[in-house]
């Protein structure tokens, strides 16, 4: 497994613990199946985890903008949300540029085909 992947599926799993602490189930279960989908190796899901990066990575740096420009306003309170959003977003960046490498498109498929 390309250590791209690994960094990426340890960047979704600190997703889920924080799920876990926060007791929201539903985003625990749709985490680690999208998780084992990746495991697995399946395109399918590779595709559809780079258009939602695309959407968190938008949506992220609407809230980080946003914040910014409040904090003007509450002086300083919104430091909290930018942080969030500029961690968010980066986060969604490294998932789109990790699963577009070609390597691990060829693990995935390799794997997918039960040849790893």
């Amino acid at each position: 497994m390309p250590s791209k992947l690994k960094l990426a599926l340890g960047l979704m799993g600190i997703g889920v613990l924080l799920a876990l602490i926060g007791e929201r189930w539903f985003s625990v279960i749709i985490n680690l199946a999208l998780m084992f989908g990746i495991w697995r190796g399946n395109e399918s899901i590779r595709g559809f985890m780079i258009g939602i990066s695309w959407i968190g990575l938008i949506l992220n740096i609407i809230v980080a903008v946003v914040s910014f420009g409040a904090a003007f306003v509450t002086f300083g309170l919104t430091l909290i949300p930018f942080a969030a959003g500029v961690w968010g977003a980066v986060q969604c960046a490294y998932m789109i540029w990790a699963l577009k490498q070609p390597e691990v498109q060829h693990w995935m498929f390799n794997r997918s085909l039960k040849l790893v």
